[in-house]
């Protein structure tokens, strides 16, 4: 999967509906900030992570929200389109198979601890009068992530719920759920498309992506990042070429350097004493310069041939 995350998006975007679950304004995970789908990828195949997705009514993901916090219990909903007594699933519409167990607790809108019979009677029936049944499965977080590809939500927790259209998703997910490019989400076998949504992560996921962070060539970058190519730089910074530098910076050839720099040769400067060129720049040598050929040395300097060397010194 790509690694490189751009810094893009930091800025306000329209409120979504909810709260960032463990997320929200004095927890850990701070305040929710919008940024691009794009660096949802990044932020995955970095470290596992908690989404949180609303799904509207025929699977387009409308809002993610993302964290850290992964301790809580996983958790899915959705209109149940069927039930199956004997086998003990579900099917929740946008969502897939949950699977409940004989120890597993069953809740309805009136009992906390309702009898397997009694609250499939509640489910069947609704289902069987054409009414909207809706229900949220819970289940602990597993160890290893549940694969992408598990096809059954195992549930410990089955409560009946208001009804409300579309479905929701609040699960751990790992970079093998997430497509190179962050675009498309696969669980419970199915693949939900990202493309639409709005994505929104805690801001101590936002502060990943702003400082320190590695980007391959897009983006305002901070002292010490380092970048492949454009963008602006700070002192200290690497760059394989392109952009503006400062004392001390790296550079393979092109752009401008000041004193100290390191050029393997293309690109003017001016060297001063202890710089190191490989010839092809135009310098002017001071004692004790390294040039291999090209340059007018000084006493000292070691020329490996081209240069006229000044006799007298200890010149090559």
């Amino acid at each position: 999967m790509k690694r490189w995350i751009s810094v893009m998006g930091l800025v306000g975007m329209m409120s979504v509906g909810g709260a960032l679950s463990g997320c929200d304004a004095g927890t850990p995970g701070g305040a929710p900030v919008a940024v691009a789908i794009g660096d949802l990828d990044g932020l995955v195949s970095s470290a596992n992570a908690r989404l949180e997705l609303t799904i509207a009514a025929g699977g387009a993901v409308k809002t993610i929200a993302a964290s850290r916090e992964l301790g809580h219990d996983e958790h899915v909903e959705g209109q149940v389109v069927a039930i199956d007594a004997a086998a003990r699933t579900l099917e929740l519409a946008d969502v897939g198979t949950v699977r409940w167990t004989a120890g597993s607790r069953l809740r309805t809108r009136e009992e906390s601890r309702a009898a397997e019979q009694a609250w499939v009677a509640e489910v069947a029936g609704g289902l069987a009068r054409g009414e909207s049944v809706r229900v949220r499965a819970d289940r602990a977080v597993t160890s290893p992530v549940a694969a992408p590809t598990a096809t059954e939500f195992g549930a410990n927790d089955l409560r009946i719920e208001s009804p409300r259209a579309g479905a929701k998703l609040e699960i751990v997910v790992t970079e093998a759920h997430l497509s190179d490019d962050g675009a498309t989400l696969v669980f419970l076998g199915r693949s939900h498309d990202l493309g639409g949504a709005t994505l929104r992560v805690s801001d101590d996921m936002a502060r990943e992506l702003e400082v320190g962070d590695d980007h391959g060539g897009h983006g305002e970058a901070e002292p010490g990042d380092d970048n492949g190519g454009g963008g602006e730089f700070e002192p200290g910074d690497d760059n394989g070429g392109g952009g503006e530098f400062e004392p001390g910076d790296d550079n393979g050839g092109g752009g401008e350097f000041e004193p100290g720099d390191d050029n393997g040769g293309g690109g003017e400067f001016e060297a001063e004493p202890g710089d190191d060129n490989g010839g092809g720049a135009e310098f002017e040598a001071e004692p004790g310069d390294d040039n291999g050929g090209g340059a007018e040395a000084e006493p000292g300097d070691d020329n490996g041939g081209g240069g006229h060397g000044r006799h007298g010194g200890e010149d090559d």
